[in-house]
């Protein structure tokens, strides 16, 4: 009979940091159901000790799996985004709205849904980049939704708070299925239906980080810089929203730059508050753990 008591190093986490059994346990027991993937680790335990040979160590292998929040994995999913988005500016051709002839992708004068063109403004293809660009945006689309996903049950502790959550997830749809819209249609074919997508999904948009700012601010579960940060992007979109609907027009000579400048400021903002608003998620989220005993020798 082993020891009813065992240390556990646990190498993956901190070096020389021990957790005994009933903690492990404790964890387990404690962990939020729901939004996880599995990834497993192995573990080595030792049990020191037995009524028959009291000098004999034993090691057991165990299977940990440490259950990784989908806040975590839409930041991976962010990271993977963003290097496709810059994958497809380079393989982008050339030439803007105004400039057909020029050269390459211009930060300052070109959107991102150009990016998605089948044939670049200056006439060469763009298939490559196209795929690139809609693979992207999709992929950021998926990743924001999940953490959306994750943000309603979180802020819905309080019966107020819950209805404000909820609401804000089923705008959160319309505004994913409007960007996904936005990734199928390029401009240089469907550019009516592209223009209309933008405009529905950038226009709906602060109502979800309006609804979720409020809900954050009277849930239970987060701080309240978690509400000010909510309220900081809802400013963002909207002042995004006001320059999309009364900025200056793309056929003056100043408006082209200044709308591609407003919309890569959105686009940064938008996802670094969300990376963001993940990170603190996953600090009030504690990390369950199910220990398994796999083999003994």
């Amino acid at each position: 009979m082993v020891a009813s008591r065992a240390t556990f190093a646990f190498a993956a986490f901190a070096p020389n940091t021990f957790y005994s059994v009933d903690v492990i346990q404790k964890w387990q027991e404690t962990a939020p159901r729901g939004c996880w993937r599995r990834c497993a680790v192995t573990l080595a335990a030792e049990h020191r000790g037995s009524d028959a040979d009291p000098g004999v160590t034993r090691r057991v292998s165990y299977n940990v799996h440490m259950k990784l929040t989908v806040f975590t994995s839409a930041r991976w999913a962010v990271g993977v985004a963003t290097l496709l988005a810059l994958a497809s500016m380079i393989r982008y051709p050339g030439g803007t709205a105004r400039d057909p002839l020029s050269t390459g992708y211009s930060l300052s004068h070109n959107f991102l849904s150009d990016l998605g063109m089948t044939v670049a403004y200056d006439g060469q293809p763009n298939t490559l980049g196209a795929l690139l660009f809609a693979l992207s945006l999709s992929i950021l689309v998926f990743a924001l939704g999940a953490c959306l996903a994750g943000f309603v049950p979180l802020y819905s502790e309080p019966p107020g708070a819950r209805q404000l959550a909820r609401a804000a997830g089923v705008v959160g749809i319309l505004v994913c299925a409007a960007f996904i819209g936005v990734a199928a249609t390029p401009e240089n074919r469907l550019m009516g239906l592209h223009v209309r997508l933008t405009l529905l999904a950038f226009r709906i948009f602060p109502i979800v980080t309006a609804l979720l700012a409020i809900a954050s601010l009277y849930s239970n579960a987060v701080a309240v810089r978690v509400a000010v940060a909510w309220a900081g992007l809802t400013a963002v979109l909207v002042g995004y929203v006001v320059v999309l609907g009364w900025g200056p027009s793309l056929n003056t000579p100043d408006g082209l730059p200044v709308q591609v400048a407003a919309q890569k400021i959105v686009a940064i903002a938008a996802t670094s508050i969300f990376v963001y608003l993940s990170i603190e998620a996953d600090r009030v989220l504690p990390r369950g753990i199910s220990v398994s005993q796999a083999k003994s020798r």
